[in-house]
């Protein structure tokens, strides 16, 4: 993994990505398994979002909007993940109105954004839900139906891990799935006979959680050409991923096809090739707050990060931070007139897509935060091992392996 030493610039260069685990609720007090299924935040919860919203990152993304730079806030559309995610963006507004100058404040707001996505809920455990050491707990609610399938819960963490690295300006190689277990050509045909079966879970998910702050969303059925056959490209992959609800997922192929007709590609107008090249420097990037689940978290670091970029954290305490930067592979090329990978600017022959893809060559992911909870004060802090001052942890507790072996 990847380390981050102490750099004259946080942010890197390039957007950047910060996850963030939601505050700890009374499921997590009683080891229970949540899944979708929501649960209020516990006291110490409550105390651990106070502490969130004093942490050192809003004020160096307030600075990343003075520049000119966006802040896109995304989570879960469930009531934990809800209510943090309100922490940071009321975090991110206290900046701009307390230290922004007033004819700048309006501009800044307007570059600030919260929203939810469905594609960062919780796994769906199905009738496992709220359960510990397999039985269910009094005063939570049951959990029904099989559950979101090990293949499915992988395919939508790739597809958002994909989608988010990309509005992040740090995705421009194929995501690293070597060694995992992912969907090929071999599991389609079972996927798609399970989807009878996981078609009668739709609705279930919605009727436990809260499903979104705003207006419905229009279903994509699975028999729309967008969402199923052999042609899906990453236009279309987003539009799924944007329009449908936790329960409508269906399987899609991870492979590129290879149909004639597929690797057709566009070639470049004349105009795309004659302007002059802008300063890198001065366009605008996108810092991305992702506020999620610790299995999504780790989920995502498994699965979609690109070749040669394999990291291994630990799983997320509550109000944890991960942050993903892109920084120089070579130190001291970072000027444009140092470097000679970049173009001048008044260069006629070099497209933005191809000077963004000779950066990327030359730079690589830095995991700057990892499970990084030090805007907690002692008495707010949790740990995996021991859950804090929950006491030891159970061993009787059966770990989410355990629950899917065959017996």
């Amino acid at each position: 993994m990847a380390t981050a030493a102490a750099n004259t610039s946080p942010l890197g260069v390039g957007g950047t990505l910060t996850l963030i685990r939601h505050a700890q609720t009374i499921a997590n007090v009683a080891h229970v398994l949540q899944g979708s299924t929501d649960s209020p935040l516990s006291p110490l919860g409550e105390s651990q979002l106070e502490c969130l919203g004093d942490c050192s990152l809003w004020k160096q993304l307030h600075e990343a909007l003075l520049r000119g730079d966006c802040v896109e806030i995304y989570h879960s559309p469930l009531g934990r993940t809800s209510r943090t995610a309100q922490v940071a963006h009321e975090a991110m507004r206290r900046h701009i109105l307390t230290s922004t100058e007033p004819a700048n404040a309006a501009a800044c707001g307007e570059r600030l954004s919260i929203s939810a996505r469905s594609a960062l809920q919780e796994r769906d455990f199905g009738f496992r839900e709220c359960t510990r050491r397999g039985f269910h707990q009094t005063g939570f609610p049951k959990g029904i139906g099989r559950g979101e399938s090990n293949d499915a819960w992988m395919r939508r963490v790739q597809m958002e891990g994909k989608w988010l690295m990309s509005r992040a300006e740090l995705r421009h190689t194929e995501s690293n799935t070597t060694g995992k277990r992912t969907l090929g050509r071999e599991n389609e045909g079972n996927e798609s006979k399970k989807a009878k079966n996981d078609g009668a879970t739709i609705g279930r998910v919605e009727s436990r959680t809260s499903y979104a702050l705003s207006a419905p969303q229009a279903f994509v059925k699975s028999s729309s050409k967008n969402c199923t056959g052999k042609q899906i490209d990453q236009k279309q992959e987003e539009s799924c991923i944007e329009s449908k609800p936790i329960s409508a997922w269906q399987p899609l192929p991870l492979h590129a096809s290879s149909s004639a007709k597929a690797a057709a590609l566009p070639k470049p107008s004349i105009a795309s090739i004659s302007q002059p090249f802008p300063d890198l420097a001065a366009l605008p990037r996108r810092h991305l707050v992702i506020v999620t689940h610790g299995l999504f978290i780790s989920s995502f670091f498994k699965l979609c990060m690109p070749a040669g970029n394999q990291m291994s954290v630990p799983f997320a305490d509550n109000t944890a931070l991960y942050t993903l930067v892109r920084h120089e592979i070579i130190p001291g090329l970072v000027g444009r007139d140092e470097d000679p990978l970049m173009p001048a600017t008044t260069s006629t022959s070099t497209s933005i897509p191809a000077a963004l893809s000779e950066q990327a060559k030359r730079c690589k992911l830095v995991l700057q935060r990892t499970n990084d909870t030090s805007h907690l004060h002692e008495q707010a802090r949790t740990t995996r091992a021991g859950r804090g001052r929950l006491g030891e942890p159970d061993p009787k507790q059966r770990s989410l392996k355990d629950m899917w072996k065959k017996r």
